[in-house]
């Protein structure tokens, strides 16, 4: 029962310190096969490591979560307490840099090489912006899940030496596009070469926005597509396709000012996307794109749209997020499984209003009033003053006074 409670403390040293609470407890976190280590000096870390490998019983399977601190002398060491965690053999490792602050982030950051962990079967590796390249020699015989996220140009070297390898999940972060390119090539021939591996999530984060770039991600058929770029997407006024990922069942771009369309959506299957965030973007035709996706059940659509009727039919939407809608003539909304309605509107008096959706348990939504002699906003109720039209609601009673008021 105490080691049980050692065990949800998740944190070594931790479970050191209650040896003070009672004989009972002393020299039990020895026991432990579950061992975190969170914000400790990377020499203690090690001499625990060697500690608990010589004195463990053989076989014992360990699980292993170092946590270390953004400290330089931290980054410095990252490599070598690698090696230490292999000699010390666990069966599933989790090895991340806390998150690094916008000075410390401009410190240069050496390569790691990972050395082979022969046990293990899970690794989780988050090492920020350090540039992580697999073993020179030898493999992963054991492992069966791998997540990676930082600078990972090297990372078709890891499917190509994990032969038992079942289920990746990539994160690129700090790359330029000339390493981002051929990263992404590499990876596309190890996965295509290896038809058992499941890319369930490619995350990629880029500081200079690429067409091309977005059109080479569908390649590696992800399950869930995470794209950010932090430029503004003034150099592309034309509006864009959507990525055709097909096996996505969630995809999340953040691209401030670009404009997707229906472009080529009835020439490719989008029927398991399940999840779409635009943060940033905004869609041309939103009714249209919205019925070529007949599993879709979170829609979210930070971006401002203007001059468009609001016309959302789905039967499968449960939540629905919609930004600053300009010049709004006009919301159509049926959709009978939606749970969930946030959206913020700006037009003028004679905007009309019909909402469906029998399941409804949360709104929210703000109004603000554009044309001559109105203006001002509410959040959540009508004035007098400035009454939304309403032509139906059907629905819950709730989500009715809620737009009502």
């Amino acid at each position: 029962m105490i080691l049980l409670v050692l065990a949800h403390l998740h944190c070594l040293s931790t479970a050191v310190r209650t040896g003070i609470l009672s004989r009972r407890w002393r020299g039990l976190w020895t026991q432990l096969t579950d061992l975190a280590f969170r914000g400790v000096v990377p020499a203690m870390i090690e001499a625990a490591l060697s500690g608990f490998a010589t004195s463990a019983p053989v076989g014992t399977a360990f699980n292993l979560d170092i946590a270390l601190p953004s400290e330089p002398d931290a980054r410095q060491v990252a490599g070598s307490l690698l090696h230490a965690a292999a000699r010390f053999s666990p069966a599933e490792l989790v090895f991340t840099l806390t998150l690094l602050s916008f000075t410390e982030k401009k410190h240069p950051y050496p390569s790691i090489r990972l050395p082979c962990f022969h046990r293990a079967t899970s690794i989780d590796l988050d090492v920020q912006l350090f540039l992580v390249w697999p073993p020179q020699a030898g493999e992963f015989p054991m492992l069966e899940r791998l997540s990676l996220s930082g600078r990972i140009v090297g990372i078709a070297g890891f499917v190509t030496c994990s032969p038992r390898l079942r289920l990746l999940r990539a994160k690129f972060r700090g790359l330029e596009h000339e390493e981002m390119h051929p990263a992404l090539y590499k990876l596309g021939l190890a996965l295509r070469s290896r038809s058992n591996v499941t890319l369930s999530l490619l995350d990629v984060c880029i500081n200079e926005p690429g067409i091309l770039l977005l059109d080479t991600l569908p390649e590696l058929s992800p399950e869930e597509l995470v794209y950010t770029t932090k430029r503004h997407a003034e150099c592309w006024p034309r509006p864009l396709g959507m990525p055709r990922v097909h096996s996505a069942t969630s995809i999340e771009i953040h691209w401030k000012g670009i404009n997707f369309t229906m472009l080529n959506c009835f020439h490719h299957d989008f029927s398991v996307l399940e999840r779409l965030c635009l943060y940033g973007c905004t869609i041309v035709e939103l009714d249209t794109l919205v019925s070529c996706w007949p599993r879709l059940r979170v829609l979210r659509v930070d971006g401002a749209m203007s001059g468009r009727d609001i016309m959302i039919l789905s039967p499968t939407l449960q939540e629905l997020v919609l930004g600053t809608c300009k010049e709004c003539r006009g919301i159509d909304i049926v959709a009978p499984m939606l749970k969930q309605l946030t959206m913020e509107v700006q037009g003028d008096m004679d905007m009309s209003m019909l909402v469906s959706a029998p399941l409804v348990q949360k709104v929210s939504w703000r109004r603000m009033y554009t044309g001559p002699g109105t203006s001002g906003a509410n959040h959540h109720k009508n004035t007098e003053a400035h009454p939304i039209e309403v032509r139906e609601i059907r629905g819950d009673r709730s989500m009715y006074r809620k737009l009502s008021m």
